[in-house]
């Protein structure tokens, strides 16, 4: 299935914001492995225990899986979704909402001061909670949308009827 060509202005904005976004990441891995070989510690509230820290950092390497599971579910659906010249309309799309996940997983990943923030002011499962349902959310809307975007191109129509 085609879909009209993009006219240059969308083909600037989008490819514009896949290279913005893909150096922004690389920018946050870059600090990450800076100061992961820094040792540089988290720092999280001081109401947290040692268990709610442990429970966090299980739970940011649940959002990574589920990314890492996006992206691949994005990989072997794109072939099926419908393109337009130079480059697929809505794949760039999904590629943007991914990129934009990954920069805020890196930034729950990156070594930072967790003191002092709004954090500290609500409970440890308010937070979680907040953030549970706010990835779940956000991931489960882009995992929609790419099957919505596979299967639509997918669709067949049968040549039902009488022809001549």
């Amino acid at each position: 299935m085609r879909h009209p060509d993009l006219d240059p202005t969308t083909q600037a904005v989008l490819l514009s914001a896949v290279a913005i976004l893909a150096g922004v990441i690389l920018i946050r891995v870059t600090v990450l492995f800076r100061r992961q070989y820094s040792r540089v510690p988290h720092r999280y509230p001081g109401s947290w225990t040692n268990d709610q820290a442990k429970v966090f950092e299980r739970f940011r390497m649940a959002i990574g899986v589920a990314l890492i599971l996006t992206w691949a579910t994005l990989q072997m659906a794109a072939p099926r979704m419908p393109e337009s010249w130079p480059f697929g309309l809505q794949e760039t799309i999904l590629t943007v909402g991914l990129l934009l996940l990954s920069n805020a997983w890196l930034l729950l990943l990156i070594p930072s001061n967790w003191k002092n923030t709004i954090l500290d002011k609500v409970g440890f499962a308010t937070k979680i909670g907040v953030l549970a349902c706010w990835w779940t959310t956000l991931l489960g809307a882009v995992l929609l949308t790419i099957a919505l975007a596979a299967m639509r191109a997918a669709a067949f129509t049968l040549p039902l009827g009488v022809y001549a």
